[in-house]
Formats: C-alpha cells, sequence, structure tokens
C-alpha cells in the first residue's frame, strides 16, 4: 500500500506514537521498530519516505495516551456486541473512535486512565477480546491486511472517549509501589508532538485536536 500522509497528520495530531510495520505476521520485528514509534510530523515524513509501502503501527499505552480493546478473531465482534448490550446506559464510550477491516469492527480506542496502570495477566476480557496497552501495538489506517483490505475508522472524526468504569475495573489497577496522593504523569500534559529522540514540536496554526 502506499502511504497516506493525511492519515499520518491525523495520527500526529491525536498525539499518537506511530512506527512503521515492515511485515505482517513479524510482530517479534514490529515489536522492535516500536522504539521508532514517534507523533513528530517530519520524523513521520521521513519514515514514509524510507519505507513507502509498509503498514503503521500505534504503539497503545501511556505514551500515546491510548488503549484498545482489539477484536483478535471472529468471536471478538460477537463479545464487543455483548458488552454494549450489557451497559447500554453508558453510551458515551459507544461513540469512540473505532476501526474497521472490511465489514468486521477491529479495535475500539479509548483514553488512557490516568493515574493506573494496565493489569499485567487478565487481558483477554472475552473470548476473541482483548485489551492492547504498553508494550503493544494496533494496526491502523492506512494498513491492509494479509488479503489487502484496507483498516479505515468507522467514523474519522470520532474523538477517543474516556473507556467505561466496568472496562477500567477489568483491565487496570493502582501501580505497584504508588504513594498516597501522587499521579502518574499524563500524556497529555506532555508537548503536541514528542518524537522517538525526546524532541518536540508545536502543532501547526489553526489544526483543532479530534
Amino acid at each position: 500500500i502506499m502511504h497516506d500522509l493525511p492519515e499520518m497528520h491525523r495520527a500526529a495530531f491525536r498525539r499518537w506514537c506511530v512506527f512503521p510495520v515492515l511485515g505482517l505476521g513479524s510482530s517479534a520485528y514490529a515489536q522492535v521498530l516500536i522504539n521508532q514509534a514517534t507523533s513528530n510530523i517530519e520524523e513521520l515524513q521521513e519514515l514514509a519516505r524510507q519505507h513507502p509501502c509498509c503498514n503503521w503501527g500505534l504503539a497503545t499505552g501511556q505514551e500515546s495516551g491510548v488503549f484498545a480493546v482489539h477484536a483478535d478473531d471472529e468471536r471478538g465482534p460477537v463479545a464487543l456486541r455483548a458488552f454494549t448490550m450489557k451497559y447500554e446506559d453508558e453510551c458515551d464510550w459507544q461513540e469512540t473512535l473505532e476501526t474497521t477491516v472490511g465489514d468486521r469492527p477491529a479495535s475500539a480506542f479509548f483514553l488512557w486512565p490516568e493515574g493506573l496502570a494496565m493489569r499485567a495477566s487478565g487481558r483477554r476480557i472475552a473470548p476473541g477480546l482483548s485489551l492492547r496497552g504498553d508494550g503493544d501495538f494496533i494496526l491502523i489506517p492506512p494498513s491492509a491486511s494479509r488479503a489487502g483490505i484496507r483498516h479505515v475508522y468507522s467514523n474519522p472524526e470520532a474523538s477517543v472517549a474516556r473507556a467505561p468504569k466496568w472496562l477500567v475495573k477489568t483491565g487496570f489497577v493502582e501501580p505497584v509501589g504508588r504513594t498516597s496522593g501522587t499521579t502518574m504523569p499524563s500524556r497529555h500534559h506532555l508537548p503536541l508532538h514528542t518524537s522517538s529522540a525526546g524532541r518536540s514540536a508545536q502543532a501547526p496554526a489553526g489544526i483543532l485536536l479530534p
């Protein structure tokens, strides 16, 4: 696939750290390239120039300020619909940014709950449905599946919602060793574009975060 630079800009403006994924089914290699994850537009453009036909991964976790609920197989969408029906009174989270692959839901994104850490175990919350956080990644648009089907956002203008209480309770805990009255730093209090080298750049004037 050729790169869709507006999608790269969209990810950068969301403060997401993304990186090139240079081979489907090569998760070990993708994990290595997470070290290159950046939300700096200039660095993303250079990576796109170096790897013109790669997929793109979002490094989920506190650095990007988001985690994802991911459908690992065909059972995932069914499980997600079941949660939607069970917690239909909490409607805000159901409007969050989501991706699909063809007609199949792929991932739903949520803001990282400030001051909490994702559980080391129990990330599979239902058959075919898992949480992706620190050290994980998710393929995002304009990536494509092995069959060449594009990842797309169901609604590209949707915001990333706060996670519902049931999901936070299921997947997160207080950090070990945290002392009373202290909070963990939030990605949303950092400069807009933090590069893999630790540099920062400001967003162009007139750009509004989704």
